[in-house]
């Protein structure tokens, strides 16, 4: 339950006049089944476009619109959202999403734009077969899907519609035939989806988008709008993944030479203290080997000899 706040819980919308007006916006006729979130409102057909292009949608999302005749079915089989997902509608070959028709089956790609368009039938009265039995076609995968043929169910033995009794009476054999006639008349139902086939709507490569009082020129002004719009941002987008791809490379060459020059200039530096311990070590043994020669003892000389001492008594008695 909704507590008292600023914005939705569920998917953080503001209760202000703009936020609401801007939800309008992207309101529609699309919807997402999403069990985490039912009970969220329906899309625009741009805003589908936009949660297909960033991912949030997948070719086996389960979604319905105006081109499913508001029934379930994958994205990749939803018409006007196939080619999106790089696949033909009718026969799952590879297509791009700016193609006017399927280069293989020659299918259109229909587009779904008028915003209030739920894509639903007129009204008709049903009667349901009494013998009718369940379409399990829609849980099938692609591949089953494509083998399923549908074929008239073979007539049991012994049922009004297989007897041939000859009878005589004119009145067995007309209520006879008036019950195989009923019965023939009874069809089953097919167990698969009718495959897709060019009808009114999608004559033209915008007729999902028109309404009755429209004209088709007016359809392909907008058709031819929608492809130079899509045209523009491819060549954008071109533009940006080059320049990017530029930068890149620029970066990487960048890179490389710094890289390199940081090499050369930390070899260079370990070069240069090398050879300056080098000369510092020959400098400390050319210091040390001239002190050993100046301090080497000197060669002893002889000293003169003394003349010898006379005794005094002896000069005097001669004199």
């Amino acid at each position: 339950m909704q507590k008292p706040a600023h914005n939705c819980e569920s998917c953080g919308g503001h209760f202000d006049v703009w936020s609401l007006a801007a939800t309008h916006n992207e309101m529609g006729t699309w919807f997402v089944r999403d069990s985490r979130n039912p009970h969220f409102v329906g899309l625009s057909y741009n805003a589908m476009l936009e949660m297909i292009r960033r991912h949030e949608i997948g070719r086996d999302t389960v979604v319905r619109g105006p081109t499913t005749g508001q029934f379930w079915t994958f994205a990749r089989r939803a018409p006007g959202l196939a080619q999106y997902f790089g696949r033909c509608v009718a026969c799952q070959f590879p297509m791009d999403e700016s193609a006017h028709a399927c280069t293989a089956c020659h299918a259109l790609a229909g587009r779904a734009t008028e915003r209030n368009d739920y894509g639903l039938p007129p009204t008709t009265r049903i009667i349901k077969p009494v013998d009718a039995r369940p379409d399990f076609a829609g849980f099938l995968e692609d591949s089953n899907v494509l083998l399923v043929r549908v074929e008239p169910a073979p007539a049991v033995a012994g049922s009004i519609s297989s007897t041939t009794t000859a009878t005589t009476s004119a009145t067995t054999s007309s209520a006879t035939s008036s019950s195989a006639s009923a019965i023939a008349l009874i069809a089953e139902p097919p167990r698969t989806a009718p495959p897709v086939r060019a009808t009114a709507r999608t004559v033209t490569p915008a007729g999902m988008s028109l309404d009755s009082t429209q004209e088709s020129a007016v359809a392909q002004h907008r058709v031819a709008m929608i492809e130079n719009s899509h045209i523009d941002r491819g060549r954008l987008l071109e533009r940006w993944n080059r320049f990017l791809l530029a930068a890149a490379v620029m970066g990487f060459v960048s890179a490389v030479i710094l890289a390199l020059l940081y090499v050369r200039e930390v070899d260079r530096r370990e070069t240069e203290t090398i050879q300056a311990k080098n000369a510092a070590k020959q400098a400390s043994k050319r210091d040390a080997s001239a002190d050993t020669q100046r301090s080497a003892p000197l060669a002893p000389t002889t000293a003169p000899a003394l003349p010898a001492l006379r005794e005094p008594g002896v000069g005097a008695a001669s004199r």
